[in-house]
């Protein structure tokens, strides 16, 4: 079962890889190309750090990256926390891009993939790494 998954702009979550008709054929619902799929999970963690990203920018009242990235060269402690922290952020996740999902070689096993949890572990990886103020 995919957890997550966003496929153009639509968002799926929670639904079985395959969807059986009403003449009994299997139809997929996300892609069943093993490159289309690591391109739809790779587009579906980016999308999750984006909505990640703007839960922060929320939460501490910036308008957007370009805000922090003033505030941090007017030597704002907390922007250059927050400006630290998804330097961070951003780095691992391109590596799991890079190296966690483009290792995998089987279907079947991307299909087993949460991405909101591996996007969690990942925001818990890069709090520790560059905590937030």
């Amino acid at each position: 079962m995919v957890k997550i998954i966003k496929l153009g702009n639509l968002i799926y979550e929670n639904i079985e890889p395959k969807i059986i008709d009403e003449n009994g054929n299997e139809n997929w619902n996300i892609p069943n190309d093993l490159i289309q799929l690591k391109t739809a999970l790779s587009d579906t963690l980016t999308w999750l750090e984006k909505q990640r990203l703007n839960q922060i920018l929320d939460k501490y009242s910036y308008n957007g990256l370009a805000d922090v990235q003033f505030y941090a060269s007017q030597n704002d402690t907390e922007a250059q926390s927050i400006l630290a922290w998804y330097q961070a952020y951003d780095d691992l996740i391109w590596q799991y891009i890079d190296n966690d999902l483009a290792a995998f070689t089987n279907i079947d096993e991307l299909l087993q993939i949460d991405m909101k949890n591996i996007e969690e572990q990942i925001y818990e990886q890069s709090i520790q790494t560059s905590p937030l103020p």
